[in-house]
């Protein structure tokens, strides 16, 4: 997504670790990402980052802490000054990201569900409408779920109406 030169992206960091990216690259020219500190692997981590521009130079402007730890991201929603993650392993999480200060992206809210929604689409001004999966609290998938969900408060995002259909 962008909004206003600022490029935002979600992102699911596999068992790899984490390195520092190349200074340069033949088609590209200088790049000044800034990389975290480096850690040991451990499993899926997501973040939401924001990236600008300084002349020709991409450069990392913030990036949110890391969240659901060894899940992976399934849907993400850009919408104004917000943003929204589903990740999923088991369970659920809708995360409501705080995007109005590009240098400092914050998680803001969480709302947990069964299953995960992997198409997020604006529904009003305060829902989000989801297309996805039912799933056991053991994370065994279902069969389809459509679901509505408050987001009029990002810090409580709640679940207004839900439809699952299994056979």
């Amino acid at each position: 997504d962008e909004r206003d030169g600022v490029i935002r992206v979600s992102t699911t960091e596999q068992n790899s670790g984490r390195f520092p990216l190349p200074a340069a690259t033949p088609t590209m020219g200088p790049i000044a990402l800034t990389s975290p500190p480096m850690r040991p692997p451990s499993g899926p981590v997501n973040r939401v980052v924001t990236l600008g521009t300084e002349g020709e130079s991409l450069v990392q402007l913030g990036a949110t802490e890391d969240f659901g730890l060894n899940e992976s991201i399934y849907s993400t929603r850009f919408i104004g000054d917000l943003g929204y993650v589903v990740t999923f392993r088991q369970i659920d999480p809708l995360m409501v990201v705080d995007l109005s200060d590009p240098r400092q992206p914050t998680v803001v809210g969480e709302l947990k569900v069964p299953g995960y929604s992997s198409f997020l689409f604006p529904f009003g001004e305060d829902h989000l409408f989801a297309i996805g999966q039912d799933a056991t609290p053991e994370g065994q998938v279902q069969g389809l779920s459509l679901s509505l969900f408050d987001v009029s408060d990002p810090a409580n995002p709640s679940l207004a109406q839900r439809y699952t259909y299994a056979e």
